[in-house]
């Protein structure tokens, strides 16, 4: 964690590695239905078709999983991820795991 503009924030380098932080916690979205972010990006992905398995990749993603239990099959997931390439609020199935994991362009350069 560090400061900048006088916000706490997250820092992430990757170099030819993705970095990740994860935090498994049990919410009522009754009672908290948002999930609130920022993101700051320094370096862009270019040239690349995030729909496609080559082009899975992103500067940064939020991985939102939900719980499939004893049933792990039934895991679903939706990533909100900085798109280069797709326009913001486009949905799609990730390359890899196909509609048990969407992916949501929420950024964009």
């Amino acid at each position: 964690m560090q400061t900048l503009d006088d916000v706490m924030v997250l820092k992430a380098d990757s170099h030819g590695a993705a970095p990740g932080l994860f935090k498994e916690q049990c919410i009522d979205l009754e009672q908290t239905p948002f999930l609130n972010w920022s993101w700051r990006i320094t370096n862009h992905l270019e040239g690349l078709n995030e729909q496609s398995k080559a082009g899975d990749d992103y500067a940064v993603r939020i991985y939102v999983v939900v719980k499939g239990g004893l049933a792990f099959w039934q895991t679903k997931a939706i990533n909100y991820v900085w798109a280069n390439n797709t326009a913001k609020g486009r949905v799609w199935p990730n390359a890899f795991a196909g509609d048990h994991a969407m992916m949501m362009a929420r950024g964009c350069k």
